[in-house]
């Protein structure tokens, strides 16, 4: 196998979910026999997990994200290191492009979210949401494969070593988990915090994880230095499977990390942090894997720790979560996308 070059960047502005899943794409990728070149912007933080795994280089571009020479870069980058495949992952990688990126004579995916992007020229689209809409992408190349839906999840090696791990669920949720991302838009963490603060300091135990992009540490840690409660706070938790296989209950955003608790069995409470998590929320609310509170902005201390300590007294509701997050994502995702690409011919998609 030859190499994958992936295109995505993080930041304050751009969430690390893009990051994660394109790295467990690079892990399967290493695993079948190839190596992985992650190509990004000068700003963009990696994460430490990313950048010292063994058969992953990293590349970073000198030219205005998503801007024209962007893509002439990669395209170079893609050619000297004789890439079987390149892959794309951020909404500010647009038709324009991907259109240079395809006339370069490149085979690439492009990772979207709810046709956030709108026109593609990839050889093959990802979106792993619930049930996206396929007629939403209708603006394709007539050899674009499209790959719809939670099959193609793509999960990080560490959640593959907790397949058929079964979780206990309490009759009282005590340990309660707070991850938000890395960059934790608008504060968030610091409104949960106030949430945990409003219940009985007897009650439960809390782990908080604040991500490597997180500006307000600082704050958080400030929240936390003279209450009486065991919340502690975590910094760029390498993993979060062990932390989600201890806790009870997760206060997560809308984005991978939802997935990651479905797959855990973890009941989850999602704060939306961006527009594109809400169908992704909205939808697993409906299917009762998780309680949707919506967008960040709207939400109080008060309705968090509301929500939350109904959930705490709620054992039966707490095991159905858990099931049904369990029957929807498998772990194999990565491995069917990988498989697809590997197959993949462009006269049948």
């Amino acid at each position: 196998m030859n190499r994958l070059v992936i295109r995505v960047d993080s930041g304050a502005q751009i969430g690390l979910g893009h990051m994660m899943r394109c790295f467990a794409l690079a892990q399967t990728w290493i695993e079948a026999g190839g190596r992985a070149v992650f190509v990004t912007a000068p700003e963009s933080k990696l994460p430490a997990i990313i950048s010292r795994t063994e058969g992953i280089d990293i590349a970073r571009i000198t030219a205005q994200p998503g801007s024209a020479d962007d893509a002439d870069e990669l395209a170079a980058i893609a050619r000297q290191t004789e890439s079987a495949w390149l892959a794309l992952d951020g909404y500010h990688f647009n038709p324009a492009y991907q259109k240079i990126v395809r006339q370069a004579g490149l085979r690439f995916l492009v990772i979207d979210d709810d046709c956030t992007i709108g026109r593609y020229y990839a050889d093959i689209v990802l979106d792993q949401n619930i049930h996206p809409e396929e007629n939403k992408y209708s603006h394709i190349e007539p050899h674009t494969r499209l790959l719809l839906g939670s099959r193609y999840i793509l999960m990080r090696r560490e959640f593959r070593e907790w397949i058929g791990w079964e979780r206990e669920i309490p009759a009282n949720a005590v340990n309660i988990l707070v991850t938000l991302g890395g960059a934790d838009k608008g504060n968030t963490v610091l409104k949960v915090i106030h949430a945990l603060l409003r219940l009985d300091p007897d009650s439960f135990n809390a782990a908080v994880i604040a991500g490597s992009n997180n500006l307000c540490t600082t704050e958080i840690e400030s929240a936390l230095r003279s209450t009486k409660h065991r919340i502690r706070l975590k910094e760029n938790t390498r993993q979060i499977s062990a932390e989600m296989a201890k806790a009870d209950i997760a206060i997560t955003g809308g984005g991978i990390t939802a997935w990651e608790s479905a797959f855990m069995g973890l009941p989850s409470i999602i704060i939306v942090l961006a527009e594109n998590q809400r169908p992704n929320a909205e939808k697993l609310n409906e299917k009762g894997i998780a309680i949707n509170l919506g967008l960040y902005e709207s939400l109080s201390p008060e309705m968090i720790a509301l929500k939350l300590e109904k959930l705490m007294n709620n054992p039966h509701k707490r095991r159905n979560m858990s099931d049904l997050g369990r029957k929807l994502v498998d772990c194999e995702g990565a491995e069917r996308v990988m498989s697809l690409m590997l197959k993949y011919n462009p006269a049948y998609g």
